[in-house]
C-alpha cells in the first residue's frame, strides 16, 4: 500500500527522519564534511527499513563515498533503486530516488533526463503532501533550464516562483533569483546595448535582492557570486561607485582567496568602466589585452576560467559593434564560437559515455547535442522529448526486468546442473570404488595363486624327500633289529638319505628365498639409509658380475655414462633394481634372438638421476603391458621366476627412493625402462 504522507511513528523514528532530512539538505548543498558526521551519528541509532533505505540513498550523492566511483556508475545504482520494494511501496522513498537521479544526471550533463526526474520527484512529493519539497523541485527545474540555455523560459518560470515564494528556503530563493538574473543578462547580450540595458537593470535588481537574502542567511558562497555579478552589471551600466563598493566587499570574503579566476573578473570590470568613460580607448585596449591573456592560458587545465573568457569575448563583440570596431568584434565572435564548439565537443564526448553506460540509447546523444546548440528550440519540443525519455526509461526498466529474470533462470539452471554433477560424481566415485575393490580382489587372487604355486613346488619336494627319509629310517631300524643288514645295503640307504636331505635343504632354501622376495614387496622392509656413492662404480661392479651370463647368452652391452658420478642415494636398492632388470631382460627378452643388445644410459638434470635400460628383444604385448608391475604376474608360470621382479623394482624405486618407473614396449621392437629418482648434493667428475 503506497504511503501518502509522512509515517506517524515513535519519537525515535521522527528524530531519525528529521536527521535524514538534515543529511539530505547537506547533500543538496554539497556540504560533505558536515554530512559525514551526521551519517556516522545516524547509523548508531536503530533505523526502520524505510529510514535505512533513505540513508543508503544519501551515500550515492556525488562526492559522498570515499571510494572513487564515476557519476555514471552512481546513476546506474540509483536507477536500480526504483525497483526496490521499499521504493515501490513508499512515495517518500520514490521522491528521494528521483531527486538523487536528478542530481546525478546534472553531474553527467544529462539535462533532458534530469528534467524528467525533477518532474517525477515533484509528483511524488506532492503525493506525500510536502509542499516545501514540491517548490524546491520547481527551483531545481529552473536551474536545469538555465543549464539548457532556455533563457526566456527561465525568466518566466523564475518570476512565477518568486511570486509565490512562501515554501522556498533562503538557499533555493537565492538560486531562483540568480538563475532569473543570469537569464536576463544573456538575453541582453543578444539584444545589444540600447535594448539590453533594461534587462541588465532588472538583472541587477534581482542580484541585489539575492545579496541581501544571502547576507541575512549567512550564505557565504552566494555572497561571493552576488557581489561579483553586481560588480559586472554595474560596470556594464557605467556605475563606478557601485563597482568599487562591491569589489571591496568581495575582498572581505574568504572564498575569494581560493577562487583563482577572480583577478580576471576584476580586470573585466575595470575595463568595462573605462569603456563607459572618457577613457574608452584605454578601456578597449585593456579589454583586448585581457582577452589575449586568457587565450594564452590552457583552458583544458583551467576549466574554471572558461566563463570569464566567454564574458570577455562577448563584451568585445558587444562594445566593438557599438563603437564601429567591426574587425575586432568579428574576430572575437569567431573565437567565442570556436570556444563554444570546443565545449560542445567535450560535452558531446561526456554525453556519449554517459548514454552508453546508463541508457544505451544512441539518439539521446543527438538530443543532448541539439540541446546545447539549439537551446530555445528545445523549449518547443520539451513535452514531446519528455514522453520519449519516459518511454525509453520504461523500455530500459522492462529490459532490466527481463535480464533479471534471465539471470534467475540461469542461476536455477546452474544449480540444477551442479546438483546433477554432484550426483553423477558420487555415482562415479561409487563405481570407481567398486572397480578398485574388484581390482584389489583380482590382484589379491592372482598373488595368492602365485604364492601357492611358487611355494607348493619347494614344499612338495621337501615333503616328498622327508617322507622318503622317514621310510628309509624305518627300514634301517627294522633291518638292524633283524640283524640281517649288510654293508652294501647300509651304504645304499645312507646315500639315499643324503640325497633326500639335499633335496630338503634346496627346497627350504628356495622357500626361504621366496619369503624374502615377498617381504621385499612391503615398503616397511626397505630400511636402507641414503649414503654417498659412485653410481658409475656400482654399475661397473654389477656389469662385471653379469659378464659370464652375457657372453653365454651372446648379448652385447652398451654403456653411456661418465667416468664418475657421485651422489647421495640408496646404493643397495639401486644395485638390486639394476640386477633385477638385467635378470628380467636376459630371462625374457632374448628367447629366440641370436644377437641381443642391451644399452644403459645415465643422465643427470636438476638433481634428478635418470637411468634408461633398453633392449632389442621380443617386447611386451599391449595386453600384458599394464600388468607387468603386479606381483606374481608372469607369462611363464612354473617355468622361470615368480613374477616378482618388476614388482620389487617398482616398490624400491617409488617407495624407498622417491622416484618413478616408466616402461615402453612394443612386440618385436624391444623394451625401454626409464628410472627417475632424486639425488642430493650431486657432484659430477670427469
Amino acid at each position: 500500500m503506497p504511503a501518502v504522507g509522512l509515517a506517524q511513528g515513535s519519537a525515535e523514528e521522527a528524530a531519525s527522519l528529521a536527521q535524514l532530512e538534515t543529511c539530505r539538505e547537506l547533500c543538496l548543498d554539497e556540504n560533505f564534511s558536515a554530512l559525514a558526521l551526521q551519517l556516522q551519528s545516524l547509523r548508531k541509532s536503530p533505523l526502520t527499513p524505510l529510514h535505512a533505505f533513505l540513508a543508503d540513498l544519501l551515500t550515492l550523492y556525488p562526492g559522498v563515498l570515499r571510494e572513487k566511483l564515476s557519476n555514471t556508475l552512481l546513476l546506474q545504482r540509483a536507477t536500480a533503486q526504483l525497483e526496490n520494494p521499499i521504493a515501490v511501496e513508499s512515495a517518500l522513498a520514490q521522491a528521494w530516488v528521483w531527486e538523487l537521479m536528478q542530481s546525478l544526471q546534472i553531474a553527467v550533463n544529462l539535462y533532458h533526463p534530469a528534467l524528467h526526474s525533477t518532474a517525477m520527484a515533484a509528483e511524488a512529493y506532492a503525493r506525500c503532501g510536502r509542499d516545501k519539497d514540491v517548490a524546491s523541485m520547481r527551483a531545481s527545474r529552473c536551474r536545469i533550464m538555465m543549464l539548457c540555455e532556455m533563457y526566456p523560459a527561465v525568466v518566466q518560470l523564475s518570476d512565477t516562483i518568486l511570486a509565490d515564494r512562501a515554501h522556498l528556503s533562503a538557499a533555493r530563493l537565492c538560486q531562483v533569483m540568480s538563475n532569473g538574473a543570469s537569464s536576463r543578462y544573456f538575453l541582453a547580450l543578444e539584444a545589444g546595448v540600447p535594448l539590453g540595458a533594461q534587462a541588465w537593470e532588472a538583472a541587477l535588481l534581482l542580484h541585489q535582492e539575492c545579496l541581501q537574502l544571502a547576507q541575512r542567511a549567512g550564505l557565504t558562497k552566494l555572497l561571493f557570486y552576488s557581489n561579483a555579478n553586481i560588480a559586472i552589471l554595474s560596470a556594464l551600466l557605467g556605475r563606478h561607485e557601485s563597482v568599487q563598493r562591491h569589489l571591496q566587499a568581495l575582498e572581505q570574503i574568504p572564498f575569494v582567496n581560493s577562487h583563482t579566476p577572480w583577478p580576471y573578473w576584476a580586470r573585466l570590470c575595470e575595463a568595462l568602466l573605462l569603456c563607459q568613460s572618457a577613457q574608452s580607448e584605454r578601456g578597449w585596449i585593456a579589454l583586448l589585452r585581457l582577452a589575449q591573456d586568457l587565450a594564452e592560458m590552457n583552458t583544458e587545465l583551467h576549466a574554471d576560467h572558461l566563463p570569464v573568457q566567454e564574458a570577455v569575448l562577448s563584451m568585445i563583440v558587444l562594445i566593438g559593434r557599438q563603437a564601429g570596431r567591426f574587425e575586432a568584434a568579428l574576430l572575437a565572435s569567431e573565437l567565442h564560437l570556436s570556444l563554444q564548439q570546443r565545449q560542445r565537443r567535450v560535452l558531446s564526448k561526456q554525453l556519449g559515455e554517459s548514454v552508453d553506460d546508463v541508457l544505451a540509447l544512441p539518439q539521446l546523444q543527438s538530443q543532448n547535442r541539439e540541446l546545447t546548440a539549439h537551446g530555445e528550440q528545445l523549449e518547443n519540443s520539451l513535452q514531446q522529448r519528455n514522453s520519449e525519455l519516459r518511454n525509453a526509461l520504461d523500455n530500459l526498466q522492462a529490459e532490466a526486468k527481463v535480464r533479471l529474470a534471465a539471470e534467475v533462470a540461469l542461476q536455477q539452471a546452474h544449480d540444477e546442473l551442479e546438483h546433477k554433477v554432484k550426483v553423477r560424481t558420487a555415482e562415479l566415485e561409487q563405481a570407481m570404488s567398486l572397480v578398485m575393490r574388484q581390482e584389489k580382489q583380482l590382484a589379491l587372487g592372482r598373488m595368492v595363486v602365485g604364492i601357492a604355486h611358487e611355494m607348493n613346488t619347494p614344499l612338495g619336494n621337501a615333503r616328498m624327500a622327508a617322507s622318503t627319509i622317514y621310510e628309509q629310517c624305518q627300514q634301517l631300524i627294522a633291518d638292524l633289529q633283524a640283524a640281517n643288514l649288510r654293508r652294501s645295503e647300509l651304504l645304499t640307504s645312507l646315500e639315499s638319505l643324503a640325497q633326500c636331505g639335499s633335496i630338503v635343504d634346496r627346497s627350504l632354501v628356495r622357500a626361504s628365498d621366496l619369503v624374502q622376495r615377498f617381504k621385499a614387496l612391503a615398503i616397511g622392509q626397505h630400511t636402507e639409509t641414503s649414503v654417498e656413492f659412485d653410481v658409475v662404480a656400482l654399475i661397473n661392479q654389477l656389469v662385471a658380475s653379469w659378464q659370464t651370463r652375457l657372453a653365454i647368452e651372446r648379448v652385447h652391452l652398451e654403456l653411456q655414462m661418465p667416468e664418475h658420478l657421485c651422489v647421495i642415494a640408496y646404493p643397495n636398492a639401486l644395485f638390486q633394481v639394476l640386477d633385477q632388470l638385467f635378470e628380467n631382460s636376459l630371462a625374457h627378452a632374448f628367447l629366440n634372438a641370436e644377437h641381443g643388445r642391451i644399452s644403459l644410459d645415465i643422465q643427470v638434470q636438476e638433481e634428478q638421476l635418470t637411468i634408461q635400460l633398453r633392449d632389442n628383444g621380443c617386447g611386451i604385448s599391449d595386453a600384458n603391458l599394464p600388468h607387468v608391475f603386479e606381483p606374481f604376474f608372469t607369462t611363464q608360470m612354473g617355468q622361470s621366476g615368480a613374477g616378482l621382479g618388476l614388482s620389487i623394482v617398482s616398490s624400491l624405486v617409488c617407495d624407498l627412493m622417491g622416484g618413478r618407473v616408466q616402461i615402453e614396449s612394443k612386440p618385436a621392437l624391444g623394451t625401454l625402462i626409464r628410472l627417475n629418482f632424486p639425488v642430493q648434493h650431486l657432484t659430477r667428475l670427469t
